[in-house]
């Protein structure tokens, strides 16, 4: 990644994304094509680049674009995916407020293309994500940082087309989260939890659950 600091409170930074995808699954699709139950791997990648700009003391603006991500077919699950999994292009948008020396406030949009993608969105029905998301970060002292975050979005799978998503059950739409920083001497050290809430889609009578933490 490369990031370049102007004067006058802009800051740019652009860098490249490479993914590993792997999936296992024994399910057997709605067509009844058997899956193997084997890991198989994909291959990505794609771009990052973002601005900010520091307005004053307080207030600071900035945006990232994500591009899409192409990545390779699995040849163990070609049958049942019908195709690539790529990931979508993303654009975010946000804001952020210092309060205090210590304490600082950020508010972000965010968009997903999902219903761009020839899978996602054609062959599985995904529609586009619009999420926002609040987050704090305070400095509680000189080597400990400690966030927190909230996130509310619409769900990309929609009712009628929960059945054939059994085997991607993303329909969750608020997550919280906490992390800390500390700093040693020489290095620093990084931890988070991210939890997403319970939520369920109905099809057809057939309900479906999503859930992790």
């Amino acid at each position: 990644a490369y990031a370049h600091r102007f004067g006058d409170g802009w800051s740019v930074g652009a860098g490249a994304v490479f993914i590993m995808s792997r999936l296992r699954t024994d399910m057997i699709n709605a067509v009844g094509i058997p899956s193997s139950d084997r890991w198989d791997d994909a291959y990505g990648a794609g771009v990052i680049m973002g601005l900010t700009k520091r307005i004053d003391e307080r207030w600071s603006v900035g945006a990232s674009y994500l591009s899409e991500q192409p990545i390779s077919n699995f040849d163990k699950y070609k049958a049942l995916l019908g195709g690539s999994l790529d990931l979508p292009q993303q654009l975010t948008a946000g804001v952020a407020f210092k309060a205090t020396d210590d304490l600082e406030l950020a508010l972000d949009y965010r968009w997903l293309g999902w219903g761009e993608l020839d899978t996602f969105g054609d062959t599985f029905g995904w529609n586009n994500q619009h999420i926002v998301k609040a987050g704090l970060t305070w400095d509680a002292s000189e080597r400990l940082t400690l966030r927190s975050g909230f996130s509310h979005g619409n769900s990309p799978i929609k009712s009628s087309n929960a059945f054939s998503n059994a085997l991607f059950p993303a329909i969750m739409r608020t997550h919280a989260s906490l992390g800390l920083s500390y700093a040693f001497d020489r290095f620093t050290l990084d931890l988070a939890y991210v939890h997403a809430f319970r939520e369920k889609v109905t099809a057809g009578g057939t309900v479906y659950t999503g859930r992790i933490a």
